[in-house]
């Protein structure tokens, strides 16, 4: 009789243990973008350029050599334009790499939204 009776009372327990229904929380993840990795680039290596400066007697000397010669020439004001030209391409190419850099560390700010939401009752 005790032992139906001790049966009885674990039962009871059992079935109020299992009588409360908690409800679990979901953890939803939501990424609204993925990073951006900014391809990594060798640095540019140019080829060495020798440049001559030619007078008036270097210019009749390699004329009396009877050799094949061409000759480019840039007169001052050219010159002049030609490194006011590389100085621009310099100062373009900096403020590219300054928008390139600014639209990575924007797309890569932490975007993820954590939400703890109960699930839809069916």
């Amino acid at each position: 009789m005790k032992a139906l009776r001790n049966l009885a009372l674990i039962a009871v327990l059992g079935l109020a243990a299992c009588g409360h229904k908690a409800e679990p929380e979901t953890t939803i993840v939501v990424n609204t973008r993925p990073p951006i990795e900014a391809q990594k680039i060798d640095p540019l290596v140019l080829a060495p350029v020798k440049w001559k400066v030619l007078n008036n007697d270097a210019i009749k000397q390699l004329a009396a050599s009877n050799e094949n010669i061409v000759l480019f020439a840039l007169d001052e004001d050219n010159f002049k334009a030609l490194g006011t030209n590389l100085d621009d391409i310099k100062a373009y190419l900096k403020s590219q790499k300054t928008v390139i850099e600014g639209v990575v560390a924007a797309a890569n700010v932490d975007q993820t939204k954590t939400t703890t939401e109960k699930p839809k009752e069916k």
